[in-house]
């Protein structure tokens, strides 16, 4: 069959019978258009999936807004899925709640519980923390991370995040995690040459692409989200991009550096130098108090 819909995108669903593996379902966007590349991202927790399609084009904000108005291109959405015994259907279309051109709202998912976190990297508002001024668009491609939850099967945004020392450039969003209470955002492009857990100095942007991390926790009683933690890594060095893929569990994060370039291996190994370039690294801090 010849494709109409060139790079439209698509996902699968696989389940588990005994020992073997079957398809169950075949999921495409409910406005489904060429480029949008649905599907970039996926995330699954119990029954419930969400997808993304970064380069998907509506001017819509919100949650089940209109999907028809190709005017913001690459503004980027997720689509909701909850299984019904066996088979799948869409809950929701969600945009961020300032849509822009170019943002690729998507381009990182994750997924726990009633509880959805999406990052679009190239939103450009100068807002720091935790549900700041979204409109104004003065720190280009800087990157935001959204929270959406799910309550009696509607989804709403729940909090917009910005890094502690939004800069441009910065690609906060490019990766993102979730456990429980705490999100962990990646800003693989940003600058700053601190180090370690609570990097001394975030505006010193010395250490060009170094990277970070974010953390944040949301108060189980108030469901309100507030700024935790600024990680770097150890190292921090010109072109580690940390932040890249970051991963989260109750008592530890973990953030990955592609490109840093020592030559150590294993475990705990020497960091001091860059015999090594590209051969990235991971860094985990673990025991952090979360909610």
């Amino acid at each position: 069959n010849q494709d109409t819909k060139m790079d439209s995108g698509a996902a699968y669903v696989f389940v588990r019978e005994g020992s073997s593996w079957m398809q169950r379902a075949y999921i495409k966007a409910s406005n489904s258009e060429e480029q949008d590349h649905f599907g970039m991202r996926v995330a699954i927790s119990a029954n419930t999936i969400a997808a993304s399609a970064p380069d998907e084009d509506s001017s819509a904000s919100g949650v089940q807004g209109n999907q028809q108005d190709n005017s913001a291109v690459n503004s980027g959405s997720v689509y909701i899925y909850r299984s019904m015994n066996t088979s799948w259907e869409q809950r929701a279309y969600i945009k961020a709640s300032n849509t822009e051109q170019v943002d690729n709202f998507g381009a990182s998912l994750a997924l726990h519980g009633d509880t959805l976190v999406v990052g679009a990297p190239k939103e450009s508002s100068n807002a720091t923390g935790v549900n700041g001024n979204q409109n104004s668009n003065t720190a280009s491609d800087s990157g935001a991370a959204y929270v959406f939850v799910e309550n009696a099967g509607t989804w709403s945004q729940q909090a917009y995040l910005k890094a502690s020392n939004t800069g441009a450039e910065d690609r906060f969003g490019r990766s993102v995690a979730i456990h429980g209470n705490a999100i962990l955002v990646g800003a693989h492009e940003e600058d700053s040459n601190a180090t370690g857990f609570l990097g001394a100095d975030a505006m010193d942007n010395s250490s060009s692409n170094a990277g970070a991390a974010y953390l944040y926790a949301r108060d189980p009683q108030s469901s309100e989200w507030s700024f935790g933690a600024y990680v770097k890594a150890t190292n921090s060095g010109m072109n580690d991009r940390l932040g890249w893929s970051v991963a989260i569990t109750a008592d530890a994060i973990a953030a990955a550096a592609y490109t840093e370039g020592s030559d150590a291996t294993g475990i705990g190994g020497a960091q001091d130098n860059d015999n090594m370039p590209n051969s990235g690294a991971i860094y985990v801090t673990d025991f952090i108090a979360l909610p």
